[in-house]
């Protein structure tokens, strides 16, 4: 007959040699397992392959001659043979011996006559009168009863002390018991799941109207992070200025022409008078009119016609360096025809040198201001989401105002005084609700009835755009499914049962791809039926958990 070979090696337990058996094509497994194998010197693991055997239509064989695995296999009736050649045999169970007769020992002594104890020598008969009536006293021996030596009396304090001491031994052997078998028997089952990834992408909206949102149509209510960082840096004003006042004073001014076609001229205000290099200007304007009647042609052939006046003047910058005393005629202008001369001192100019900042004190500053960086910022702005939000980092935007100096760019730097530059850099960044994104990821995927959602990944949003008063974007992550099984099915299947069995069991369902059970001591071989005493753990196997997600970039 055809058959399927199964070799136990040493590291396999029960749960492998069950699978391995299930698999077997042939309808014959024959088991061969190494030598003193421990897997099957248990009647628990043995019955289990019988059970097995039943239930997937197998015939088991166990290829050995060893007499503990003759004796379990003969109990549980499983076959067995000496070599995959030979014949398998159920083998017989093994009548006990007779108790061989009990001899009677005979003692020794008891062979020998029994010695009785001598009867007293008789004494002397004393010669007694005899009383008047004739009878005579009759004396009787003495009895002296001997102890057997063989026989010792009990010591009432030794045995006390033995039997107190049993008392005390099977009370504590007692407690043991029932705390081993009902207190201590704990277990832990951890199931591994195997999950499938399946990518997410939709596009939502976002509002900042708490009224308007609705999470549920993918209309999400956003949360503002705002963060303003403040760059300053001081510098040195290297600028300076005469801070003084500017003298003033009255100019009188000649206008000569030749011409009676140029007989008036306007002096516009600010028009410039130069005095040994130093320059004053008008104050307002002035318009000078030859009186024609009075010019003669003699006057216009000789020294030509005239028109003088008064003007208000007033020097170009500070300093007693432009105050002029007495009369002076030394004036020049560009105005053609025009002299002048004062005939009263300009006074009035006092010098003020002060410390001023430049455009270039502020330009030098500029490269010493150290801002925060975009990575930065959005670092920090991410710091500030709420725990269970979701930060929208397609959102981020970073905007840095113009560096302003304090004093500005001509003021006088007081003493004491160091200048300084400000700049602010604002950082934005918007958030959502992580529990109403994955709300809205649940109804939007499409599960079996025997699936569940096992993580949702790492939702993140791309394409963040304003729409008039709100906003789109696109939602993305990678949504891991598995099997629907509750920790309170998993309990119903596996209290009471034996380890091994609970084992199979929960491996034959389908998305789990692996079982562990530990118990809390050696001798628990079932699973407690009181549910306090189980813990269940369920794992995803690789892929499919928050700590291990793997979204799509």
């Amino acid at each position: 007959m055809n058959k399927d070979v199964i070799y136990i090696e040493p590291e396999d337990d029960i749960t492998d040699i069950l699978a391995k058996m299930t698999a077997a094509k042939e309808k014959v497994v024959a088991l061969v397992p190494p030598k003193k194998s421990s897997v099957l010197r248990s009647s628990v693991n043995m019955k289990l392959i019988a059970r097995t055997a039943k239930s997937s239509e197998k015939v088991p064989v166990i290829v050995s001659s060893e007499p503990a695995l003759t004796k379990i296999a003969a109990v549980v009736r499983i076959p067995m043979a000496k070599n995959l050649q030979s014949r398998p045999e159920i083998p017989e169970m093994e009548n006990p011996l007779d108790k061989a007769n009990k001899e009677q020992v005979i003692d020794e002594d008891l062979s020998k006559e029994e010695e009785h104890p001598e009867k007293p020598a008789k004494k002397p008969e004393k010669t007694e009168k005899k009383p008047e009536d004739g009878k005579k006293h009759s004396e009787k021996p003495a009895e002296h009863s001997k102890k057997d030596p063989k026989k010792k009396v009990p010591d009432i304090k030794k045995a006390r002390k033995f039997i107190i001491a049993g008392v005390i031994a099977g009370v504590a052997l007692i407690g043991f018991l029932v705390w081993a078998l009902v207190f201590a028997p704990a277990a832990k089952i951890t199931l591994k799941i195997k999950t499938t990834g399946t990518s997410f992408s939709e596009t939502v909206n976002f509002t900042t109207a708490d009224a308007e949102a609705k999470p549920s149509e993918g209309l999400f209510l956003l949360e503002e992070q705002k963060l303003d960082k403040d760059s300053e840096v001081e510098f040195k004003a290297t600028g300076s200025e005469d801070r003084g006042n500017k003298a003033s004073g009255t100019l009188s001014v000649t206008y000569t022409t030749k011409s009676l076609n140029a007989t008036s001229i306007t002096i516009p205000a600010g028009t410039v008078f130069t005095h040994n290099g130093l320059n004053y200007s008008t104050n307002s304007a002035l318009t000078l009119t030859v009186n024609e009647e009075s010019c003669t042609a003699a006057m216009l052939k000789s020294s030509g016609c005239q028109a003088s006046s008064t003007i208000a003047i007033t020097a170009s910058a500070n300093g007693d360096k432009y105050n002029i005393s007495g009369k002076s005629s030394e004036w020049s202008t560009k105005v053609s025809g025009l002299t002048a001369s004062n005939s009263e001192s300009i006074s009035g100019g006092t010098s003020r040198i002060v410390t001023v900042v430049t455009q270039a004190d502020v330009d030098n500053a500029k490269k010493n201001l150290t801002s925060m960086t975009e990575s930065e910022g959005k670092t920090a702005l991410k710091d500030q989401v709420k725990e269970g939000y979701v930060a929208i980092e397609a959102s981020f935007a970073n905007t840095t105002s113009d560096a302003v100096a304090t004093p500005k760019v001509g003021e006088e730097v007081a003493d004491g005084v160091t200048p300084k530059l400000k700049q602010t850099t604002s950082f934005r960044m918007f958030s959502v609700d992580r529990t109403q994104v994955e709300n809205y990821i649940a109804e939007k995927i499409n599960l079996a009835s025997d699936q569940k959602i096992y993580s949702y990944g790492e939702p993140y949003f791309e394409r963040f755009l304003p729409n008039g008063n709100s906003y789109t974007a696109k939602l993305k992550t990678t949504v891991y499914t598995g099997p629907k099984i509750t920790e309170e099915e998993i309990l119903e299947k596996s209290k009471g049962q034996k380890t091994g069995e609970v084992k199979t069991q929960l491996k034959s369902i389908n998305g789990v791809s692996d079982v562990s059970i530990e118990t809390s001591y050696f001798w628990v071989n079932n699973i407690p039926d009181d549910p306090n005493k189980v813990t269940i753990e369920m794992t995803v196997d690789g892929e499919g958990t928050k700590d291990n997600p793997e979204g799509e970039e």
